[in-house]
């Protein structure tokens, strides 16, 4: 499936291009200090500023626990800032943060990078938080987790790390695809996200890179809701085009196709949801006089909505007697049975020319509900 990551920047006060409407924006901040005293608390991170916009703090984690090298205490803190369902943000749109150093404390770094994610909860898109913080002595290797992240859907994660030792190289964890921290800050820290499948629980683990004192915080963002079907809203016009469809499946018994997601993780695990599987049909019509065109473009223009529609099978004309037209729109319940409620799967409407007077063209349905009777 496509990356939900659709652009992100580093230590850059802006986006590289306008983001789109509705998309979750994130501004994540790294931070370290040193001191010459262990209970110098570790630095503070204000809310990020951006004209017109207005940011939410989704967590800012301090590890409390400063690691003595070379003569100085080191303490790093890590903050997350939402923006849900924003509007669109021009790239002269500029962000800035403020990070105020502890008591005694001097600031060894701080930045932030901006990402822009789509598909996801327009409201509320927080489903579940976890953090972890440690520290390792300097060149010795060490892993950094926040542990599992529980999740109640099919959830974009987000794990984001930050480690002030200059000898840190960071890997993705399995499963994990790496966002990448450019310029100077890309020694401090790094990002890691997959996109779920489902409801689980999820292990949040970087794969290499931790030598120094560190925090990590994942955070999984809810999907947004799938759109609503459409729904079945009573009679209107139809027509029966001159020729019928050729070689096409008996009403009642179409063919299927399942709409399922795959992907392969960076360890080879292949993971399958099934969302649900469809009946579907072909409709091809070879002999389309061009005086049925106008009925067709009036009846695509309303299927291509993706709008509900009576479709009949009509096995024996022309000149057999009609219980209704072949397509009728949006249909009413109150007909007599023998059609099936469908709806457009084309997702355009082309209508092919194959001699003077006569066009040919294809519309692929997917069966809602058979009214088909006895």
């Amino acid at each position: 499936m496509p990356s939900p990551v659709r652009q992100y920047t580093s230590n850059s006060p802006n986006f590289g291009e306008a983001t789109l409407e509705g998309s979750l924006l994130l501004c994540l901040v790294p931070a370290a200090q040193s001191s010459p005293s262990e209970s110098s608390p570790a630095p503070t991170i204000s809310l990020p500023l951006t004209p017109d916009f207005t940011w939410q703090l989704a967590a800012q984690i301090p590890n409390p626990n400063p690691l003595l090298e070379f003569g100085s205490y080191y303490s790093v803190t890590a903050a997350v800032y939402y923006i849900e369902n924003a509007p669109p943000m021009a790239p002269t749109v500029d962000t800035s943060v403020n990070v105020t150093p502890g008591s005694g404390g001097s600031l060894e770094y701080a930045g932030f990078q901006l990402l822009e994610v789509t598909g996801c909860a327009l409201a509320d898109v927080i489903d579940a938080i976890v953090f972890g913080y440690g520290g390792q002595t300097n060149y010795t290797s060490g892993v950094a987790s926040a542990g599992n992240l529980v999740t109640s859907a099919a959830d974009f994660i987000l794990c984001f790390v930050t480690d002030p030792n200059f000898n840190t190289e960071f890997t993705a964890g399995s499963g994990y695809t790496l966002i990448p921290w450019g310029g100077a800050l890309s020694v401090y820290g790094d990002n890691q996200y997959q996109q779920t499948f489902g409801p689980g629980s999820y292990p949040t683990a970087f794969g290499t890179g931790i030598d120094g004192v560190w925090v990590e915080i994942a955070i999984g963002f809810l999907p947004a809701a799938p759109t609503p079907p459409a729904v079945w809203t009573g009679g209107g016009p139809g027509f029966t085009p001159t020729y019928p469809p050729v070689k096409k499946q008996p009403q009642g018994l179409w063919g299927l196709e399942a709409k399922r997601a795959d992907s392969i993780a960076a360890d080879g695990t292949k993971q399958s949801v099934l969302e649900r599987i469809d009946e579907v049909t072909t409709l091809k019509f070879p002999f389309v006089p061009s005086g049925d065109l106008a009925n067709w473009k009036e009846f695509e223009t309303y299927a291509l909505s993706g709008a509900l529609f009576a479709y009949r099978a009509i096995p024996d004309y022309p000149g057999a007697p009609e219980p209704g037209p072949m397509f009728q729109y949006p249909g009413d319940e109150a007909m007599p049975p023998g059609y099936s409620v469908a709806q457009l799967l084309s997702m355009d409407w082309k209508p092919h020319f194959e001699s003077v007077g006569n066009f040919s063209l294809e519309l692929k349905l997917r069966l809602v509900e058979d009214y088909l009777g006895s």
